[in-house]
């Protein structure tokens, strides 16, 4: 009886330790994945620079190697976005549900063309074509605005809004 009582007991502490290793692991592996996190917010400390007098500006400006000039890189309008491969699929979409009389569904199918292509002026000129067939002169007028605001240097593109805004 002794025997199993010894047993037993010592079956419970190991169990005991086994748990408590167990939760101590966990705790650890908590703190660790809580350690990487903090590190992954810290702030880098920054300088701070004292105001100076005009006279100290004007010998740093002096000393300092003559500043050149960033060569000239268009900016984001002066090229113009073309539609993503879904968009086109889109876009190809619209035009057989116009010519199905659906315009509503092109539009549609234009307005998904566009969150997946925001900046290529070819949805703009499809959809204001759309709204033209709806009877939404004003929307439509807005679309082709828009369109040519984004052309950039495609001439193609630009002739095309072009004579579209001049047919309203």
């Amino acid at each position: 009886m002794k025997s199993d009582l010894t047993l037993i007991m010592t079956i419970n502490i190991r169990f005991r330790e086994n748990q408590l290793y167990k939760q101590t692991g966990r705790t650890l592996l908590a703190l660790a994945i809580i350690g990487i996190g903090l590190s992954g917010c810290s702030v880098q400390p920054v300088s701070v620079v004292p105001a100076s007098t005009s006279s100290t500006q004007e010998q740093v400006v002096q000393e300092s190697a003559p500043v050149k000039e960033p060569s000239y890189e268009p900016s984001a309008r002066s090229n113009t976005a073309y539609p993503s491969s879904a968009a086109r699929q889109l876009i190809t979409q619209a035009e057989g549900q116009v010519s199905a009389g659906d315009g509503y569904a092109a539009l549609r199918s234009l307005e998904r063309a566009q969150r997946i292509s925001p900046r290529a002026p070819e949805i703009y000129l499809e959809m204001a074509e759309v709204r033209q067939y709806l009877g939404q002169l004003s929307q439509a007028k807005q679309l082709a605005n828009k369109a040519m605001s984004l052309v950039g240097n495609d001439d193609h593109l630009k002739q095309r809004a072009e004579s579209f805004l001049s047919g309203l």
